[in-house]
C-alpha cells in the first residue's frame, strides 16, 4: 500500500512540474523574458531533472502495471486450477440439485400411485360389499312380502293340474292302512293298476 501512494505522490509531482513546463514551453514571451542567462540554464537544468524524474517515473509504474499483471495471471491460473481440480463448479451443483429434485419428484409419484392404487381397490371393495348388502336386504324384503302368496299360487296350480294325487294318495293311505299289509289280489292293488 505504501508503494503504491509513493508512486502517486510521484506521479502528482511530476504532473505539477510537467504542467509549469509545458506552460512554459508553450509560451515563450514568458520563457525568456527577462530571465539572465544563469536561471535560463537554471530551469533547462530543471527541465532535465523533471524529464528524468518523469521517465524514472514512467518506467515504475511500467513495472507497477507488469507486477500487476503477472498477479492478474497468477491469480486466474489458481482460479482455473481450483474451478478443474474440485471439479464441482455452479454447472456441476446445478445438475446435481436438478437430478435430486427430479428424483424426488419421481419418488414422490410413485408413492401417490402406489396409494392411488389401494385406494382404488379399496373404493372398489367398500362398492362391492355396499351393492351385496343392499342387493341381500332388497332380495330378502321381496321374498318376505311375495314368498308367500307366489307359492300358494303356484301350489294351488299344481294341485289343480293333479301332479300331487298320486302322492297325496299313498299319504292318505299309509295313514288309513296303518301297519296293515295287504294279500295280493287285493282290491285296492287292482283299481291302482287299472288306472
Amino acid at each position: 500500500m505504501k508503494k503504491t501512494s509513493y508512486f502517486y505522490l510521484i506521479f502528482v509531482l511530476n504532473l505539477y512540474s510537467l504542467s509549469n513546463a509545458v506552460f512554459a514551453a508553450n509560451n515563450p514571451v514568458t520563457s525568456h523574458i527577462g530571465l539572465s542567462s544563469t536561471q535560463t540554464e537554471k530551469r533547462a537544468k530543471d527541465d532535465d531533472i523533471s524529464k528524468s524524474i518523469q521517465s524514472y517515473e514512467i518506467s515504475a509504474l511500467k513495472t507497477l502495471i507488469d507486477e500487476q499483471k503477472d498477479k492478474i495471471a497468477s491469480l486466474q491460473k489458481k482460479l482455473d486450477t481450483i474451478e478443474n481440480s474440485s471439479g464441482l463448479n455452479f454447472a456441476v451443483w446445478s445438475g446435481i440439485i436438478l437430478t435430486s429434485v427430479a428424483i424426488l419428484l419421481t419418488t414422490l409419484g410413485i408413492i401417490i400411485a402406489v396409494f392411488s392404487f389401494f385406494g382404488y381397490k379399496k373404493v372398489m371393495n367398500g362398492a362391492k360389499d355396499a351393492a351385496k348388502n343392499v342387493s341381500k336386504d332388497k332380495a330378502t324384503e321381496i321374498t318376505e312380502r311375495l314368498a308367500p302368496t307366489l307359492t300358494e299360487n303356484i301350489l294351488l296350480k299344481l294341485l289343480e293340474n293333479g301332479n300331487f294325487d298320486r302322492i297325496i294318495q299313498q299319504a292318505v293311505e299309509k295313514v288309513t292302512y296303518r301297519g296293515i299289509e295287504f294279500s295280493s289280489g287285493d282290491m285296492l292293488e287292482e283299481q291302482e293298476k287299472g288306472e
